[in-house]
């Protein structure tokens, strides 16, 4: 159970994010960084405060919350309600709608083998509708505030240092074991087994497991190899070896599929040419959305991943084994409501399952519906941000726009084995979103110069036209001559 200090925690972070905002030397965008993610790095797991209609507050929607209500009362930003583009709004809105739609098809209580779990009303939904909008409110935050490529590396260097400043409490916990959660907030927020890998331990600190501790340095490591490749510096650091020290520190985080995902962004950012990143973004996102029809329909290879998961010991491909298992079993559920899921109260859950990964988990919970919406309104957005920024002529930001396309398809994988679409990861992808619809618009309003400069560079010579590279002082004495 947490103790005072958890809720105490959670009760004075508005208060942290008016003193942040109130920092006239910080800029609004570095500002909603640190509250965002700051939040989210430090604020106890698991613990939440439960208010009559509202959702619960917690580490992701209380951070949310402070950092859009600064914005507006303190920095007089216009916070962007949805995202632009026809089609995107369109998913935002479908995705806004799938609560509503669970709870209306699943008025009745249900048996899930151990325990009952309790009917959708529409408070149910209301409730549900807003905890979803506050999750994915980082993501409006950073298109509204993310203007040009410069921002963007701002996000990625404020990445890097709150990489930095997290390590020595993860050299910490490697040392001595994950501690730090039951000191400060009074209990360890997951099985304290699973944090013991390869004779040693994982560091957990803050994010209630060392997965998601190791999915976070894989995305510092990611940020700053974009950097180092786009020759940056970050405040006199000798950025290669941070690449080094981050590398080091994914290695001791002893999880390999942070391994897998982390160092193969890196090797792709660090030697594929932007496009080529680009377009990679694009077929695995493509892929996260079938994937749950190939698994259906029997076209995983399960056997396969488990033997070539034998490399990392028997017991790593023990695990993998048993997480194909639980995910077979969860499909075969979330098929029986398969338009519009479970709902919510873990209905989508069977009573020996454990859902670890988000995609399974939101097909699950809001069906079909839910999940073409969800990753839908992902793949669209990585679409239009790989169609517009292949159109810059900046090299540079190309680089910096694709280096950030890989670190968002690093998450973008790990939603297959686990959960961790962070508040990070929606203010990155509201970053990259803002930048190239930035550009978009710039694009087409030099469009629209060209088209007007066209036409007032057409002169008339008595009833035919000609283009301005005709001297208009000579195409007015000629018709002055005709008159």
């Amino acid at each position: 159970m947490p103790n005072t200090f958890a809720y105490i925690a959670l009760i004075s972070w508005p208060l942290v994010a008016i003193v942040i905002y109130r920092m006239s030397r910080m800029s609004t965008l570095t500002a909603t960084f640190w509250v965002l993610v700051g939040g989210y790095l430090l604020l106890p797991v698991r613990t939440k405060i439960d208010l009559p209609l509202i959702p619960p507050l917690d580490q992701i929607t209380i951070p949310a919350i402070s950092a859009a209500v600064c914005c507006i009362l303190i920095r007089k930003v216009r916070i962007k309600l949805l995202p632009d583009g026809t089609i995107m709004r369109c998913l935002f809105i479908c995705l806004m709608l799938a609560p509503l739609l669970s709870a209306i098809t699943n008025p009745e209580p249900m048996f899930d083998g151990l325990r009952q779990k309790p009917g959708l009303t529409y408070y149910d939904a209301i409730a549900d509708t807003v905890g979803n909008y506050l999750k994915i409110l980082p993501l409006l935050l950073g298109i509204t505030l993310v203007r040009n490529t410069q921002d963007i590396v701002k996000l990625l260097k404020l990445l890097i240092y709150a990489g930095i400043a997290y390590s020595p409490l993860m050299l910490l916990e490697i040392r001595i074991s994950p501690q730090l959660h039951t000191w400060v907030y009074g209990f360890f927020p997951h099985q304290f087994t699973q944090q013991i890998r390869f004779d040693g331990f994982r560091p957990v600190v803050f994010l209630g497991h060392g997965l998601l501790v190791a999915t976070f340095i894989a995305m510092v490591l990611c940020a700053t190899a974009t950097l180092w490749r786009r020759k940056y510096r970050i405040s006199g650091l000798p950025i290669g070896l941070l690449v080094i020290y981050f590398a080091v520190i994914l290695v001791l985080c002893k999880a390999v599929s942070a391994w897998l995902l982390g160092f193969g962004a890196m090797l792709c950012i660090l030697f594929l040419p932007p496009k080529v990143q680009m377009r990679a973004s694009i077929i695995v996102t493509l892929f996260i959305v079938v994937y749950p029809l190939l698994a259906i329909n029997g076209l995983i290879p399960y056997q396969k991943l488990i033997e070539l998961s034998t490399i990392f010991g028997s017991e790593r491909a023990h695990s993998l084994a048993f997480r194909f298992t639980q995910e077979s079993e969860l499909l075969e559920h979330a098929a029986k409501k398969i338009a519009f899921g479970w709902g919510m109260w873990g209905r989508h859950q069977l009573s020996n399952s454990i859902s670890d990964g988000h995609l399974i988990g939101v097909l699950g919970t809001y069906g079909i519906w839910g999940y073409l919406t969800e990753t839908g309104l992902l793949l669209s957005a990585f679409i239009y941000t790989v169609r517009t920024a292949q159109r810059s002529r900046d090299r540079r930001a190309i680089g910096v726009i694709a280096g950030t396309m890989s670190i968002l398809m690093l998450v973008m994988i790990d939603q297959i084995p686990n959960s961790s679409l962070t508040p990070c990861f929606w203010l990155l992808l509201g970053g990259v979103l803002g930048v190239t619809s930035r550009m978009h618009r710039q694009a087409l309003r030099q469009r629209q110069r060209i088209r007007l400069q066209s036409i007032n560079d057409l002169v008339f010579i008595g009833n035919r036209r000609v283009f301005a590279p005709v001297n208009r002082v000579h195409v007015e004495s000629l018709n002055a001559g005709r008159s």
